[in-house]
């Protein structure tokens, strides 16, 4: 997905459940109710348990859109990818995915 600016995001997000955005990693993003999932600082990976738990958080009752930031999403492990697709499948319509990521092709290709 390419746009102009940043501006641009909260539309583009709220336009669709997932969507992936090639930028780099310390882009700063601020969206009203969003969560951002990163690696731990004592790590260089998402596990499957981060994505668990960050998908508990969409487990609500709220009808507000709400965007979940997974940065940098190449970060995950393949188990953890193999998690969130489950996330895709069954998609909420006030849940956003926001993947960020400057290497794509890291990527499993059934998230693409």
């Amino acid at each position: 997905m390419f746009f102009d600016n940043l501006n641009q995001l909260p539309n583009l997000a709220a336009s669709t459940n997932c969507a992936i955005f090639v930028m780099p990693k310390d882009t700063k993003i601020n969206l009203k109710n969003s969560f951002t999932l990163s690696p731990p600082e004592d790590k260089q990976t998402i596990s499957i348990e981060q994505i668990r738990d960050f998908t508990a958080k969409t487990n609500t009752k709220q009808t507000e859109n709400q965007f979940l930031i997974i940065n940098p999403a190449d970060s995950m492990t393949e188990a953890a990818e193999n998690a969130f697709l489950k996330n895709l499948e069954e998609p909420s319509s006030h849940i956003h995915y926001l993947l960020i990521t400057d290497k794509p092709y890291l990527l499993l290709p059934t998230i693409l």
